[in-house]
């Protein structure tokens, strides 16, 4: 968690700049490869999903334009989000068309 706040720290304090995100690579690979199987499973499988999206979890560095978080996309669906939790489902077609106009 720190190594993402110190890279997303990093990135405020040169918001323009593009910034190499190898050194943060081999940090975040440090600590993927630390022996930690006192910790569960479900730990493990976080492990492996890091590993997956390894090449990617930095590109807000290299890029201004890409935000460090998903923020924004979540505050585009939480409306519709909490009328479904609310109603459960649209009755019909026309009902939920008319939500989202």
């Amino acid at each position: 968690e720190s190594l993402f706040q110190e890279a997303i720290h990093e990135r405020n304090q040169k918001p323009t700049e593009s910034i190499d995100p190898q050194s943060w690579l081999d940090r975040l690979d440090n600590l993927i490869n630390e022996n930690l199987s006192r910790l569960n499973e479900k730990f493990s499988t976080f492990k492996n999903g890091l590993l997956k999206c390894r090449d990617y979890i930095f590109n807000f560095l290299r890029d201004p334009a890409i935000p460090p978080d998903n923020n924004s996309s979540e505050r585009g669906i939480r409306k519709l989000k909490i009328k479904l939790k609310n109603s459960g489902c649209f009755r019909s077609d026309l009902g939920a068309d008319a939500f989202m106009d």
